[in-house]
């Protein structure tokens, strides 16, 4: 009889040695597993804005895909002011977000039926002396571009430093220059360049208006366009869109560098400043133009833009950097719609004169640099 009960619970040992060798093996879980100790359960890591209903389950995600995420339910109606559940529309929230903010809207027009190359030239680098041309445009004659002439001096003195500038840095480069043309008008041009060691070839293509200059056909070439600016907070222009040229008539060069009133319209500063005022008062979140911003094109024309407004505020000095103005053209020029052509001689400026313009800046500057309360 003992040795029956001393059998027994000899089993009994072995089949608990057993079980615990069992439980406490060593299991390999997948290398997108983690262990939550203070939950004491094994969860699978899954991608961002998504839940699973069984949080002690390892589930491989290669083997059980996720299900497709069920209709959204239709919005409840909206609350009164004051009674429970009651939410109140952020400001801002109904304007784009500044992620969507390209940094160029639109690239130049399609031109297809109408061909934008002027001609091609070859000159020595630094000199400008023409080694070669060929004239693709009928308005251009053979001593136009004249061997052993120099080609330099066809261009406006920045597009020269630009030209001689980048041959020093790359190999291609586009650039944007007015060039000096048979009528001895400055004409906008893009120009490819490509530099070797001591020369230059460079293909001059026009920049045309993106409005049609043909009466009662202007509306037929229009489409709705928006460009980026972006301004320090010394109210200096740091970018614009280049695909802009066609709309506004006026080159980067014409604007980076400068005050952000140098395009603006007189009669506006105002909706500027407050744009400004109403950014130091979000600090930083998106704002609209209290009223539509018109802008002064090259050739002197009115152009009206709805504008939103985005700033960058440093966190350690809690003061306005950046802003970023969001331009969206949405009707016809007032004025000659050939934007990119010279302004009428005597034409009166409508931008601000450079004293008030000052006197503007500084007030600017005051907002952005003033501490929030």
């Amino acid at each position: 009889m003992v040795n029956i009960l001393d059998y027994c619970n000899l089993q009994c040992v072995v089949i608990s040695i057993a079980f615990l060798e069992f439980e406490y093996q060593t299991y390999e879980y997948p290398s997108n597993t983690v262990f939550f100790p203070e939950r004491g359960t094994i969860s699978q890591m899954e991608p961002a804005g998504h839940s699973s209903a069984t949080h002690n389950i390892v589930v491989p995600v290669a083997n059980h895909p996720q299900p497709s995420p069920p209709a959204a339910a239709p919005l409840a109606p909206s609350t009164p002011m004051g009674s429970t559940g009651a939410t109140m529309r952020e400001d801002g929230a109904t304007l784009s977000p500044p992620n969507t903010w390209s940094s160029s809207s639109v690239e130049f027009l399609d031109d297809t039926d109408d061909n934008r190359l002027l001609f091609t030239c070859t000159f020595t680098i630094p000199h400008g002396t023409i080694l070669s041309s060929t004239l693709y445009s009928e308005n251009f004659n053979d001593q136009y571009l004249e061997m052993g002439t120099n080609f330099l001096a066809r261009l406006e003195p920045k597009g020269q430093s630009f030209i001689l500038s980048a041959a020093a840095a790359s190999v291609k480069q586009r650039i944007f220059a007015r060039v000096l043309m048979p009528d001895n008008q400055l004409r906008a041009c893009e120009l490819l360049c490509e530099f070797e060691h001591d020369r230059a070839k460079i293909t001059v293509l026009a920049l045309r208006s993106a409005f049609n200059p043909q009466g009662s056909h202007v509306s037929s070439n229009f489409h709705v366009f928006t460009f980026i600016t972006k301004h320090s907070s010394t109210c200096a222009l740091t970018h614009i869109d280049y695909a802009s040229i066609p709309y506004l008539g006026l080159l980067p060069t014409d604007l980076i560098g400068k005050s952000l009133l140098a395009f603006v319209y007189t009669p506006d500063v105002h909706v500027v400043r407050q744009a400004h005022v109403d950014l130091h008062n979000s600090r930083g979140k998106i704002v609209k133009s209290i009223a539509d911003l018109r802008l002064v094109a090259h050739n002197g024309s009115i152009l009206r833009c709805q504008t939103e407004w985005s700033a960058y505020v440093n966190p350690w000095t809690r003061k306005m950097e950046l802003v970023v103005a969001r331009h969206r053209i949405c009707s016809l020029p007032i004025g000659d719609a050939d934007v990119i052509s010279a302004p009428p001689v005597g034409l009166q400026s409508k931008t601000l004169p450079t004293v008030m313009a000052k006197t503007f800046e500084d007030e600017l500057r005051t907002i952005m640099n003033k501490e929030p309360r």
